[in-house]
């Protein structure tokens, strides 16, 4: 029997949150202690089980910075802070920023946390009354739980979540202190496992910039024909190499070898990004499924996904591999939700029935060419998991480890020469990311193109510079510019993304222009000094009275529906993305007893497309294209009226009961979204 090989990637990335003497966010450390180590230890337990581990050099050079330059970022500095001495406004930063974790997992589980949390829901209540031992026990706890799993195991950890509160100032910075020791271990674990032969170390260009969009702007017209541009044009393929280049000697100096192959940003491509990726020497890249889709004459067959592919380039041959965005999102956004056993087996049963297809397709020898890759990233998602998703990783690398039928790879063994000569080579491919085959996060909305309006600027005057300046005040100053040519400002940029830190995002990329033209001597823009966004885009609205809306279910008719509660569903992606969103808006209020709902989708529903509605977690209701279905129900139904004529819309009235909490869920393109990712949104009616 000939196993389906799976080659895993792990994405590791953090923007460079560099500010002044410090950095802004806390984000590189506190993934650091809880993911960038704890992840890979698992993988001892299961010697057999190989994966690629992708890491930007950005997210690297703020952990080198922690531990050799002694850098701290904002909450670092008001956790050391002693909590007698907090002045007023520094008690408002920390009850506003030490609870920004996953609520479920990380606060309510632990008993002097979720006093103080749910104390801290009136702010100026708890301003006012939180005692100096609050303030510490706050200081610590939200550093303690952002240990991982195994190091929460570390006696020397075990005994401050045994003792629960009172913490002392020597206990709070001995946790600190714990948290750098975390960090010094990181790049050391890497290179045993990677000597081990265990796992292969990959990156990404050095800033996480979207290399097509560095290249020329206008490759995202390939995509969206209609989008507008940047004015001026932005074309520098030269900063494009320097991000390839860089990131390949930074990352081969950190581990002591030159990596193989790299995830670009975002998993976006073009041909000429791919001619520079080759031109640097690069083996492979890695994109989604749906960029091979819209190539012309990329896949005959469904199962051509699974298969690498050579790349003609001017510089060489480079092997393309392709996502599979199903089975990567389940990890990221579904499983989360499951008992780890039923996960695991879910997951091994998904890559049986692709291997079977495969050789239905091909036949049985098609497996010593074929490979699935799955790549996702590496540490957002793990909150949302019990126990930071050790129970089930292991649950799924007992599987990896015992079934005949998979094996696991690297991407550079899923990608040696004899694997891509499987389909015939391409000499084109069809320009765009992993989020939609298109660049629209990035540019598609008038915030982007701000952005890029004023990085075009200060490059242009670089360009009238360089010849003038000397060598090194010109590098520095470059340097900034590399830094906000990278791709995180622009998707904090826009309406789809959403985070309680999203505008420092927007204050970092203006700051890294600004001492560009610091460095250069020049004045700065008086645009540089204000928000680029001035809309607050609100995820959640709560009812503002009680409506009475007409339930006719017009998509262009909205009678009786202001004062209803909005969630707006197309911003409630953050660091994380999934594909498939079909969900774009809801609405819901009530009058006495009746309770009502609207839920616009982005897009007519297919036949196989649905929205499920989940009331208190004892009413569930599925609608597809066809109408409406009630699940199951164990609450008595008193009145139900339910219209579709492009959205559907519905009221309904329970018996004895009044509904508090809500989910959603949308199922499109194979993809599951559930609104919140866990947990319930709290309805809020009017009385």
């Amino acid at each position: 029997m000939k196993p389906v090989k799976v080659a895993i990637l792990w994405h590791k990335h953090q923007p460079l949150y560099s500010y002044k003497d410090g950095f802004l966010m806390p984000w590189t450390r506190l993934h650091g202690v809880k993911d960038y180590f704890d992840l890979p230890e698992v993988l001892h337990e299961f010697p057999n089980v190989k994966q690629t581990f992708n890491l930007v050099p950005s997210m690297m050079m703020q952990i080198e910075d922690y531990i050799f330059a002694q850098k701290e970022d904002k909450v670092l500095r008001l956790s050391k802070l002693p909590a007698n001495l907090l002045n007023m406004k520094q008690k408002s930063e920390i009850l506003n920023l030490f609870f920004l974790c996953h609520v479920d997992n990380m606060v309510l589980p632990y008993g002097r946390y979720r006093d103080l949390y749910e104390r801290s829901r009136n702010h100026d209540a708890a301003l006012a009354n939180f005692t100096e031992q609050d303030f510490r026990d706050l200081q610590v706890w939200y550093n303690l739980t952002w240990f991982g799993p195994y190091s929460k195991e570390n006696i020397a950890i075990k005994r401050f979540f045994d003792k629960g509160g009172n913490f002392t100032e020597a206990e709070k910075l001995f946790i600190l202190d714990r948290h750098i020791e975390i960090l010094k271990r990181v790049t050391g674990q890497m290179k045993s496992l990677q000597d081990l032969n265990q796992i292969e170390i990959s990156c990404s260009p050095m800033y996480h910039p979207i290399i097509p969009l560095v290249c020329d702007s206008e490759s995202a017209k390939e995509a969206m024909p209609n989008v507008p541009m940047p004015n001026p044009l932005y074309k520098y393929p030269e900063d494009a190499e320097w991000h390839i280049s860089n990131a390949l000697h930074y990352t081969e100096h950190i581990f002591n070898k030159r990596p193989t192959g790299m995830w670009p940003s975002e998993g976006s491509v073009s041909n000429e990004a791919l001619d520079i990726f080759a031109k640097n020497k690069v083996k492979w890249v890695a994109t989604d499924e749906e960029i091979l889709r819209r190539t012309p004459g990329g896949m005959a067959k469904e199962v051509d996904k699974f298969f690498p592919r050579k790349f003609n380039t001017k510089e060489g041959d480079i092997t393309v591999l392709f996502r599979d965005h199903y089975l990567s999102d389940r990890i990221g956004f579904v499983y989360s939700n499951w008992d780890a056993v039923q996960a695991a087996d879910d997951f091994c049963n998904n890559i049986t029935k692709i291997r079977n297809e495969i050789i239905k397709v091909y036949g049985e020898d098609a497996l010593d060419y074929a490979v699935i890759p799955i790549i996702l990233d590496g540490e957002n998602c793990w909150e949302y998991y019990f126990d930071n998703g050790r129970p089930f990783l292991r649950e799924l690398y007992a599987r990896f480890s015992n079934m005949n039928e998979i094996t696991t790879v690297t991407m550079s063994e899923a990608s040696a020469k004899r694997e891509n000569e499987f389909l015939p080579s391409l000499d084109s491919i069809f320009s765009g990311s992993w989020i939609n085959a298109n660049f629209s996060i990035w540019i598609g909305d008038e915030d982007d193109r701000k952005a890029w309006n004023m990085l075009a600027e200060a490059r242009e005057l670089a360009e009238t510079l360089k010849d003038t300046l000397p060598k090194e005040q010109f590098e520095k100053a470059m340097n900034e510019l590399y830094i906000a040519e990278g791709s995180d400002w622009y998707w904090w940029y826009g309406p789809e993304h959403n985070a309680e830190n999203k505008s420092d995002f927007d204050e970092l990329f203006r700051w890294h222009l600004t001492e560009f033209y610091r460095i250069v001597g020049k004045e700065t823009p008086e645009y540089l000094t204000h928000p680029i966004s001035q809309d607050e885009n609100v995820i959640l609205q709560t009812p503002s009275n009680t409506i009475e809306p007409i339930i006719s279910g017009f998509r262009d008719e909205k009678s009786g529906w202001n004062g209803a509660g909005v969630f707006n569903a197309m911003g409630a992606m953050s660091a994380m993305h999934q594909i498939g969103e079909l969900l774009k808006r809801v609405y819901w209020g009530n009058n006495g007893n009746k309770i009502f709902f609207r839920l616009e989708p982005s897009n007519e529903l297919s036949e196989k497309d649905y929205l499920k509605l989940k009331i208190d977690n004892a009413c569930e209701i599925k609608i597809t294209k066809t109408g409406l279905e009630l699940v199951s129900c164990e609450s008595k139904i008193n009145y139900f009226h339910f219209e579709d004529r492009g959205v559907p819309e519905l009221a309904i009235e329970f018996e004895g009961i009044r509904p508090e909490e809500v989910s959603f869920t949308s199922f499109s393109d194979g993809s599951e979204i559930r609104y919140p990712q866990k947990g319930n949104y709290i309805l809020n009616l009017v009385d």
